[in-house]
């Protein structure tokens, strides 16, 4: 699940600079001897737009969980679907209502 703990370190990644900004890190001291106006301030570093995730849903019939070479299969080859699942997330438990 690589592709799924990636977004959630960019979203925590973004929460914080967010918070850096706003000064809920511990900004800056107002203490004697502290940071005064004459000191530059550090400009916040941008948070990448990233825009809305890619999502491939593959819909197959009679394709069973052993026929792909990502799942094991050694006789049917199947080098871009195993590409595939090896560079994003693979959801491999969920529920269907009706057959398609």
């Amino acid at each position: 699940m690589k592709g799924v703990e990636s977004l959630s370190a960019v979203r925590r990644a973004g929460q914080r600079a967010r918070a850096a900004r706003r000064g809920g890190c511990g900004g800056g001291s107002t203490a004697p001897g502290g940071p005064t106006s004459s000191s530059p301030t550090p400009a916040p570093t941008p948070t990448p737009n990233l825009g809305p995730p890619n999502v491939v849903l593959i819909l197959a019939d009679d394709l069973g969980w052993g026929d792909l070479g990502s799942f094991g299969n050694t006789k049917i080859r199947t080098p871009n679907l195993d590409r595939m699942a090896a560079e994003g997330a693979r959801f491999t438990s969920f529920y269907v209502p009706a057959p398609v």
